[in-house]
């Protein structure tokens, strides 16, 4: 029965070829696109999970709450961890890791990179990740001073082929350049990971190189480590979270108590559901992933949607067959079973094709991410992943063409227009929702794409020429030849002005200071970017009350320092923040010498617009020079960097010349904005293909049943462009209608997206005039191609049976 079955629905296929190709792409498309996005997700589902312990690994954050503010931070004290393994027998183990330099310069020889996966670690690293060994005891690794650990990808980058075990390389950092020895090689760290590291120092090193590092490593309220914690097999961290109130009281204090407290977060959760302060890479968003799942499925949902308005089409010139062997004693479960093995030959075909898109497009996709995703037919997740989308089809796409087509009477082939009234009323209904779909997907798009322009074009409150930052390298050699470097550069026409400072733009919130500002009982962390003279002259800020740092009015900084205090800017947002009716003057604890304010300037956005504009203070730095910004007009720009790159070549400090445009800096702070984008654009593209395919079979169905119809009006003196009409007018109805219920449900799903940036959009009607004509436009000429050629047939062919 089976093979007859089969046999019958192979027939069926080469029959109806148009219909058969219809129904295959759109599927397999539909297929395709839904497993590309359940590969995606799975792989952010995955991250930190590699670990043999991961249920088991969390990370501590501190909880700031208090009448006017809350705050998140990952920053804690190096007594945290260690003390928590003492005292607390629910933790097994802990490590300890800083990422005291945002870069550091690494030297083997001549060659001579800047690394930015650099950290301090203890030893016991190890015991709680999984970072596998290639080569050392991971045990002893790093127990001494001025040891390293690095990934196999460094191995092979400094050491090519050698083994670079018991080898030195010059790593410099802020504090000068020493020999670490290499004493350990491990697996790169994988990309499902939200802590990626190429190089692990020992946490001695900073002990060593740390200035007063008795009073850095034994106090409580400096805070400048991440602590990880390996729990004891069945310890739940709510408990030991209760716990750890008296805990905070013992240590820190009666005080601490009611506004501190100590968090644990799972491993697993970090990169998708952490946005605290100081997070070490930056993080996805879980919300994304649920967007993305619902595009697979709406996707999915259309192609078979698809399958159905065709399928049920279909069942008219099938009636006669269905009566016939109704006739001949078929029941209708026999009739279920030969539908259903129909479906599930388009299933499986459409199946094979999108093995096929998928081998194609997966390398497109993964550029898309920024992702190394795989494609493995064979595995067994994309076996079950395969399985669900075939059930999910054959019950969306089978089983109801299926139903209907084994329901008709042998009667009932007699009143083909009694019994298509209501087919039609439901295949109406189908298209509504395809195209409402479209067109939220379209809108979606045009708002993503919206937002991020107008990220992307808001001035900033900065100067509208070019900003070049110039990465120095850590260390204080540069200092003595910045003047000289500085002055060569403004002799070149074009180059308009150059200072220097730390940390470059965009800062983050890894850049901060503990202070107490004039006014406050307790400390807060306050944004801070140390500077050179000239720093508010080549951004183009001006002050607005007060002096600059380097005027005579607020003393030179080696002058102030003198006197025992340092002067420094704070912007607009700082004082409406901190409620100063008087800033000049006012003054910070927490530093030494005390900073105290000599000028207030214009806001301007330092870091990403997605948050609110924090108060910022900006000090003058005396000590090193991190980052040059050089301004640039726009004309000659390659020349200028040519000579820019010239004078360091002969200046600099026989380090790489490395600069960036401050302006794509600004664009990274929004890739998983601009992913969206592109993922919408690439699945938006598809769902409507999907949907013009489907209004294309049914268009040229439509217009084959009422050929007879179209050569009697056109003997009866109907014009080409009445049949047209006639024929698009019902299939646009359903178009209008599915712009009509997209707007709404577009508004709510956008809005909510948007509330994720301090800096927003209004989603105004020219989004959905667009996305709707669009729609309309696509749908016109999808339906009006089949119509013209209806149109345009010799009524005499048509009727020539009759």
């Amino acid at each position: 029965m089976l093979k007859n079955h089969l046999k019958l629905a192979f027939r069926n296929l080469l029959r109806n070829r148009a219909y058969s190709v219809i129904n295959i792409l759109g599927l397999s498309v539909g297929i395709a696109s839904c497993i590309l996005i359940l590969l995606y997700v799975q792989d952010e589902l995955s991250y930190d999970r590699y670990h043999d312990h991961s249920d088991r690994i969390f990370r501590v954050y501190r909880e700031f709450q208090s009448e006017d503010r809350s705050m998140q931070t990952l920053a804690t004290s190096n007594l945290l961890g260690p003390t928590m393994v003492q005292e607390l027998p629910e933790v097994e183990a802990s490590v300890r890791l800083s990422k005291r330099f945002p870069e550091v310069m690494v030297a083997k020889g001549n060659a001579k990179f800047y690394e930015q996966k650099f950290f301090f670690s203890d030893p016991t690293i190890f015991e709680v990740f999984s970072f596998n060994f290639l080569n050392g005891n991971k045990e002893t690794a790093l127990n001494r001073p001025f040891t390293v650990v690095i990934t196999e990808e460094m191995a092979k980058k400094y050491f090519g082929e050698e083994d670079p075990m018991g080898e030195n390389l010059v790593i410099r950092g802020s504090w000068g350049a020493d020999d670490y020895e290499v004493t350990g090689v491990m697996e790169n760290t994988p990309h499902n990971s939200h802590l990626s590291v190429n190089f692990l120092t020992s946490f001695e090193t900073l002990r060593a190189k740390t200035p007063d590092s008795d009073t850095n490593f034994e106090s409580w309220r400096h805070v400048g480590s991440y602590t990880y914690v390996l729990l004891q097999q069945g310890v739940n961290p709510e408990e030991l979270s209760d716990k750890m109130n008296a805990f905070v009281v013992r240590h820190q204090g009666e005080r601490a108590g009611p506004i501190l407290s100590y968090n644990f977060q799972p491993a697993t959760d970090i990169h998708l559901y952490s946005d605290f302060e100081r997070e070490i890479e930056p993080n996805s968003d879980v919300r994304y992933l649920y967007i993305f799942g619902s595009i697979a499925f709406i996707i999915l949902l259309v192609a078979s949607i698809n399958y159905i308005n065709l399928a049920t089409a279909k069942s008219f010139d099938r009636a006669k067959e269905v009566g016939v062997r109704k006739t001949l004693g078929a029941d209708k479960f026999v009739l279920i079973k030969q539908f259903l093995s129909e479906s599930a030959v388009y299933i499986l075909l459409a199946i094979i094709l999108s093995f096929l898109w998928i081998e194609t497009l997966l390398p497109l996709f993964n550029s898309l991410i920024n992702k190394p995703l795989t494609f493995d037919p064979f595995s067994i997740q994309f076996t079950g992943m395969v399985v669900l989308i075939v059930l999910l089809v054959g019950i969306l796409a089978g089983f109801y063409p299926a139903l209907v087509s084994s329901r008709l009477k042998p009667e009932q082939i007699f009143k083909e227009a009694d019994s298509g009234k209501s087919k039609s009323m439901l295949r109406n209904t189908l298209i509504v929702f395809q195209f409402s779909v479209s067109i939220i997907l379209l809108a979606s798009t045009f708002t993503v794409m919206s937002q991020m322009d107008y990220l992307r074009d808001k001035r900033l409150g900065i100067s509208d020429d070019v900003l070049v930052s110039i990465s120095t390298g850590p260390g204080v050699e540069f200092r003595q030849n910045y003047s000289a470097f500085k002055d060569a550069l403004l002799n070149k026409a074009g180059i308009e002005s150059a200072t220097y400072l730390n940390p470059s733009l965009p800062a983050t919130s890894e850049h901060d200071l503990s202070l107490k500002p004039e006014g406050f009982e307790e400390s807060i962390n306050v944004n801070v970017i140390s500077v050179g003279e000239d720093f508010l002259n080549t951004l183009e800020v001006p002050v607005v009350s007060g002096f600059d740092l380097f005027d005579s009015g607020a003393g030179m900084a080696e002058d102030s320092i003198s006197e025992g205090y340092i002067p420094v800017l704070v912007n607009e947002a700082a004082v409406k923040e901190w409620g100063w009716d008087e800033p000049l003057g006012k003054t910070f604890e927490g530093f030494s010498p005390e900073f105290r304010v000599a000028g207030v300037v214009q806001d301007f956005h330092y870091g990403s617009l997605k948050e609110r504009l924090a108060p910022l203070l900006i000090y003058p730095g005396n000590y090193s020079v991190n980052y040059v910004l050089v301004r640039l007009n726009t004309e000659n720009l390659r020349e200028n960097m040519s000579f820019i790159e010239e004078v360091w070549s002969i200046m600099g400090p026989g380090t790489p010349f490395t600069y960036t445009f401050v302006d794509d800096q600004f664009d990274t702070l929004y890739r998983a904005e601009d992913r969206l984008a592109g993922i919408f654009k690439i699945f938006t593209s598809l769902a409507i293909i999907i949907a013009c395919l489907g209004l294309f079979g049914l268009a040229a169905f439509s217009a084959e049943r009422r050929s007879k119809e179209i050569g009697i009006r056109k003997i009866l003196g109907a014009s080409v462009a009445n049949i047209v009409k006639l024929l698009t007018a019902d299939f646009l109805k359903p178009v209008i209608f599915g712009l009509i219920l997209a707007i709404p449900i577009t508004l709510y799903v956008m809005n909510i997206w948007l509330t994720d940036f301090a800096y927003r959009i209004e989603i105004g009607p020219g989004i959905f005039l667009v996305a709707g004509s669009l729609a309309i436009m696509l749908s016109l000429l999808t339906v009006g191609w089949q119509a013209v050629k209806s149109a345009l047939m010799n009524p005499a062919n048509t009727l020539r049976n009759e």
